[in-house]
């Protein structure tokens, strides 16, 4: 079964940014489950300059094919992981849809398999 890995750099993982991390990156696994086929890795890391903060959350999901990567920049961390979550389901579904019109239902397997 797939699942969500969370990773925090430079900060403390806590259980609010864990559940907006889960929140955000649960519908990919339930909306492009027959993409996905290993565990999607979701890094947090917060740097401090002189007078800012910036967050910065990195995606890698790996589908068949070639893996989609997101990374977002931002001065609020909840916002900047909603927003990655939100561009990565927009690549998912432009990679499913280009595999689709080629047929690659069939070719690469993407059909819904019998369990």
């Amino acid at each position: 079964m797939t699942q969500i890995i969370s990773k925090a750099v430079h900060i403390s993982m806590t259980d609010a940014l864990r559940t907006a991390i889960d929140d955000s990156f649960s519908p990919i696994l339930d909306n492009f489950e027959q993409l996905v086929v290993e565990d999607i890795t979701v890094t947090v890391d917060s740097k401090q300059g002189q007078s800012t903060e910036k967050s910065t959350v990195k995606a890698r999901i790996p589908v068949r094919g070639n893996d989609v990567f997101v990374e977002e920049t931002g001065d609020d961390m909840y916002k900047v992981i909603e927003n990655a979550a939100a561009v990565a389901t927009r690549q998912l579904r432009k990679h499913k849809e280009k595999h689709s019109k080629k047929g690659g239902d069939t070719i690469r397997g993407y059909a819904d398999e019998e369990e």
